[in-house]
């Protein structure tokens, strides 16, 4: 029967947590783990070795069926959370780079396409591909009016589509209904 096995490996990792929590004064094993982990990652001080050493518990870690990122969330935290000139190695490094998933990488792609849509509607519609400008003040405040002029094109051309949708719409009841 499955259900005992199931039950004694349970009552087995219950006795090991209340033993290991009295002994070394910590509140669960996850958070020794965590201890643990963050002090070691603080001795290595901040390289790509300590980098790499990050990324391949992470991966092992969910090889077990582990959250790897939010097990060593603190040490990514006290370690890797500073930009550092000339160093590639921060948070932001791994969360983008390294820790991201096949669905997230799929969503940034597709994310692309709408940004370079913004880029190119800027640089045709509203000309900002030359600044004929002269001081840093007025660049400044060109793309300021441009910013403000493209957030109310778009609300523009939102409107204007809802419009058409709500045309197209009654002129499909009004065939329906004859």
């Amino acid at each position: 029967m499955v259900i005992k096995p199931f039950f004694a490996t349970i009552a087995c990792l219950a006795v090991v947590n209340y033993l290991i929590t009295e002994a070394l004064d910590v509140t669960s094993v996850q958070h020794l783990f965590m201890k643990v982990m963050d002090a070691a990652f603080l001795k290595m001080h901040r390289s790509f070795l300590s980098g790499l050493l990050f990324t391949v518990l992470i991966s092992i870690m969910w090889w077990f069926g582990i959250h790897g990122n939010n097990v060593l969330n603190q040490v990514a935290e006290d370690m890797f959370t500073e930009i550092i000139p000339g160093e590639i190695v921060s948070k932001s490094f791994m969360d983008t780079f390294v820790i991201m998933t096949a669905g997230e990488a799929l969503e940034v792609y597709r994310k692309r396409d709408s940004v370079e849509k913004i880029f190119r509607m800027l640089k045709t519609g509203l000309e900002y591909d030359t600044f004929r400008v002269h001081s840093q003040p007025s660049l400044e405040s060109k793309t300021y009016v441009l910013f403000i002029a493209s957030i109310v094109r778009n609300y523009l051309y939102q409107g204007l589509r809802e419009v058409a949708r709500k045309e197209k719409n009654k002129k499909t009841t009004r065939f329906r209904q004859q």
